[in-house]
């Protein structure tokens, strides 16, 4: 049921839980895949209650702020927040009070610490593929994808050396990186996204069993034997 239809701005695109504080969560606002359609955010918003009242962070409310494509709040400290916006990423060491400019590019749409906290992955939408080894305070560009388009990411969060990408390449291809997101090497082509994967691109590994793994674009198609084979589960 609705908790609140009167928030400032309603086109939440992503949530994230403070892993301390279940009543803790962090919403950003803003669609920005480039759609015609697509709905401009208001920054990021914060509930201290589970949900009954949110406040707009006011470190968020300028244009900085107006997609917020993908937020990560560090497994370790919880007042760390990464942002990837569409004007780069963020980070912020005061539970979203203030936040200051990590990385300046525009389309960032993915973002993510792996389970230590210490380290994190990012990616944009014009084959931007990031790594950082100082939990988001600076960044380095990954290789073995060269493409310019939508990249999503995803840690295997019991074997964190192993990272997972979706490349809207050929209708869908799939990546892995075995050192943390550093490198990456190509292993299938399920063909996922179809022509849409500038829209409608996610990846996501089982926390348990780095192995599976579900891809997201037209449909949903799961791997249980790390990528190499898919199965049309949707």
């Amino acid at each position: 049921f609705p908790l609140n239809d009167f928030m400032a701005n309603l086109a939440v695109v992503t949530l994230v839980m403070d892993p301390t504080d279940a009543n803790v969560i962090y919403a950003g606002t803003g669609e920005g895949t480039y759609n015609a359609d697509a709905v401009q955010g208001a920054g990021i918003f914060k509930t201290t209650d589970g949900g009954s009242t949110w406040t707009q962070l006011a470190a968020t409310a300028n244009s900085s702020f107006y997609y917020v494509n993908r937020l990560s709040v560090c497994p370790t400290n919880s007042l760390i927040l990464l942002a990837a916006t569409g004007t780069g990423i963020w980070r912020s060491t005061d539970g979203g009070a203030s936040w200051s400019e990590r990385y300046n590019s525009s389309g960032m749409e993915d973002i993510s610490f792996d389970p230590s906290g210490g380290k994190a992955i990012a990616s944009g939408n014009s084959g931007q593929l990031m790594y950082s080894t100082d939990a988001g305070v600076t960044w380095n560009n990954a290789s073995g994808i060269s493409i310019f388009n939508r990249i999503e990411v995803a840690y295997a969060a019991s074997s964190p050396n192993i990272v997972y990408a979706s490349a809207d390449n050929n209708s869908g291809e799939v990546y892995v990186s075995s050192d943390g997101g550093q490198t990456y090497n190509y292993i299938s082509n399920p063909q996922h996204l179809s022509g849409q994967g500038w829209y409608d691109n996610c990846i996501w590994v089982d926390p348990t069993n780095p192995n599976v793994v579900v891809i997201g674009g037209t449909d949903l198609y799961r791997s249980t034997d790390g990528g190499n084979t898919w199965t049309d589960i949707g």
